[in-house]
Order: structure tokens, then C-alpha cells, then sequence
């Protein structure tokens, strides 16, 4: 199983900023595209969530860039690194 460390967010106003641990590792195999679609706005949204509030927003922000550009990559035909 691979594990990536990474720094979090500092507190703002006194909030505690928890560690916090991603596990993934279930298949999706037997549902169908609506739960397909479910599952990936729900997964994605707390994705989202809990990166916001975890990262130091300086990572957040690059994290977006990359995630772009690998999106605008897909849709070109290339893969980039």
C-alpha cells in the first residue's frame, strides 16, 4: 500500500486542523452508471471538503493546476507528467 506524507494547513482562528488519513481501495464493479455517477459527485465533494480544510493552501492551489492539466492533457490524447 502506498502512503504520502504531506504537511497541513496551519489553524486559523484557534480551529484545530486534524490529521487526517485517505484510504483507497474498493472496486466499483456491479453498479450501474446512476450510482456510478452518485458515487463519483459524493466522493468527489468530499474529496474536496476535506482537502480545503487539511492542506496548506499554497498545496491546494498547485493541486488544482496539476489536476488541470492532466484533465486538459486527457483531452488532447497526451499524457504528461
Amino acid at each position: 500500500m502506498k502512503t504520502l506524507s504531506l504537511f497541513k494547513a496551519d489553524p486559523l482562528h484557534g480551529d484545530k486542523v486534524e490529521n487526517v488519513s485517505i484510504t483507497i481501495h474498493l472496486n466499483m464493479e456491479g453498479m450501474n452508471i446512476e450510482d456510478h455517477e452518485r458515487l463519483f459527485d459524493d466522493q468527489a465533494k468530499s474529496l474536496a471538503l476535506v482537502l480545503f480544510y487539511s492542506l496548506p493552501q499554497g498545496t491546494y492551489d498547485k493541486l488544482i493546476i496539476e489536476l488541470m492539466k492532466r484533465k486538459v492533457s486527457v483531452y488532447r490524447g497526451l499524457t504528461r507528467s
